[in-house]
């Protein structure tokens, strides 16, 4: 059975068949987060829409926490990965099966600065997200509150 868990601003956890995924998870300084960081349970995967501070977030920690691999488009999985956290690249269009399921990188209108890229190396395009757990799908989005 898929249970979602919507924990604040734009971070969701997706559970099924023993496996957590955890959405753009802006935990920490997050006053409309339910949770904190350390009360998450352990996470197989972080999917990341694009790399604003309020959805990059807990990710590269929390991977690096959980030894968990973090889906994201090309630039931000690359960024995460210069940050010490295991990283899967794609492309908008692109769809990858992975342990858990399917996800696919679908268009979103957004910016695509990332968080912490001094130097402007790792912009890249925002993305929504189709994600398949046990023959169910569900849509996220790049979302600007």
């Amino acid at each position: 059975m898929l249970t979602i868990t919507f924990h604040g601003h734009a971070c969701f956890v997706l559970e099924a068949a023993g496996r957590r995924l955890i959405i753009d998870p802006f935990l920490t300084g997050n006053p409309a987060a339910d949770l904190g960081l350390e009360r998450l349970p352990k996470v197989d995967a972080v999917l990341l829409s694009h790399g604003h501070g309020d959805h990059l977030g807990d990710a590269i920690p929390l991977a690096k926490r959980d030894g968990a691999i973090i889906v994201a488009p090309y630039e931000l999985a690359q960024f995460c990965q210069d940050h010490g956290a295991q990283a899967h690249a794609m492309h908008i269009g692109g769809a990858h099966t992975f342990a858990f399921g399917q996800v696919k990188l679908v268009p979103a209108f957004h910016g695509g600065q990332v968080h912490g890229d001094d130097a402007g190396r790792y912009t890249t395009t925002a993305c929504g997200l189709v994600v398949t757990l046990e023959g169910r799908t569900c849509i996220t989005a790049a979302i600007r509150r």
